[in-house]
C-alpha cells in the first residue's frame, strides 16, 4: 500500500517497496521522501542525496544565529575538516593562563584587599579559575575584563 501524510511524504509498506524500488528511488531522487514500514510503524526512509546533510546543518546551526554569538569567540576542542560547528564548541578566550602571575582581589561590603596568585588553569572573563595565593592556600576567584581575578566576602 502506498500512502501519503501530511508533510506530504509517500508511505510505502516493505512489500510494495520491494516491487518498486525503482519508482520509490526516482521519487526520492526528485526530491520526495519516502518512508517504508513494515506493520505500520516506519523503518526506513529514502531522501534525496544530500537531504541528511541540509538537516544536520539546520541543527547545527540552530544556536548559532546570532552573529554576536560567534565574534570573539575560540574553538574548545579540535574540529575535524568539513564538521560542522556547533554553539557548544565555541568559548570566551582564554584571559589569564595556566601559571601566569594574577592579582587576586578579595571584596566585601566597603573593602578590597588585593594580593598577587598564580593561575593554576585557563579562563575566560566571567570564569571560575583556582589560584595559589603566596601562603600556598588555593582559592577559586572569577576571571575580570582587566585580568584580575576576585573573590566576593560576605
Amino acid at each position: 500500500m502506498v500512502t501519503h501524510d501530511y508533510d506530504r511524504r509517500m508511505i510505502a509498506s516493505v512489500r510494495v517497496a520491494k516491487a518498486r524500488l525503482s519508482e520509490l528511488i526516482e521519487r526520492a531522487a526528485a526530491g520526495e521522501e519516502v518512508v517504508i514500514t513494515r506493520h505500520d510503524k516506519p523503518v526506513a526512509r529514502l531522501v534525496p542525496e544530500g537531504a541528511q546533510r541540509l538537516d544536520e546543518v539546520r541543527r547545527s546551526i540552530q544556536g548559532l544565529r546570532d552573529l554576536q554569538q560567534v565574534l570573539g569567540k575560540m574553538i574548545d576542542a579540535t574540529v575535524p575538516a568539513g564538521a560542522l560547528l556547533q554553539g557548544a564548541q565555541l568559548r570566551v578566550p582564554y584571559v589569564v593562563k595556566m601559571n601566569q602571575p594574577v592579582r587576586l582581589l578579595a571584596r566585601g561590603e566597603g573593602f578590597a584587599v588585593g594580593s598577587d596568585a598564580i593561575a593554576l588553569g585557563n579562563a575566560g572573563v566571567g570564569e571560575r579559575v583556582d589560584v595559589r595565593v603566596g601562603s600556598g592556600k588555593v582559592v577559586s576567584a572569577v576571571v575580570e575584563d582587566d585580568g584580575t581575578v576576585s573573590v566576593n566576602v560576605p
